[in-house]
């Protein structure tokens, strides 16, 4: 009997150490993110040139000057077979969509999704023009 006790006593001392150490692990993650939406204009003023940075080395490492004809030759490709494949989903599920529009919203989005893809190939041609 005497036992249970010290057993019931040693479970909650456990319980109450195990709740100090999560709720001071808490303050720490806290402090860290209060610490990182504080930090002064200075630590951020240094983003731009950490950005300009990222973008030239992605620049240097696609070699645009070398491998321009290439790039929109693989763009043109792409959007003729995102096209071919537009044709071809809005022919086949046609007859789906015009029963049940609103059943067919799977379809319907998928084929919104290739025309997303294709607006987003001729913006990536845009960028290739300008490089």
């Amino acid at each position: 009997m005497v036992l249970d006790g010290f057993y019931k006593s040693l479970g909650l001392a456990l319980v109450v150490a195990f709740s100090i150490y999560i709720v001071i692990c808490s303050f720490r993650v806290q402090t860290k993110v209060i610490e990182t939406l504080v930090s002064g204009p200075n630590d951020r003023s240094k983003t731009p040139a950490q950005i300009k940075n990222y973008n030239d080395e992605a620049e240097d490492k696609l070699l645009v000057s070398k491998y321009r004809k290439s790039y929109e030759d693989t763009i043109i490709e792409l959007e003729d077979s995102i096209n071919t494949a537009i044709l071809s989903e809005v022919i086949k599920s046609a007859e789906e969509v015009a029963k049940d529009p609103k059943g067919a919203n799977a379809t319907i989005s998928k084929i919104n999704n290739m025309k997303v893809f294709k607006e987003t190939l001729n913006e990536a041609m845009k960028t290739l023009d300008k490089k």
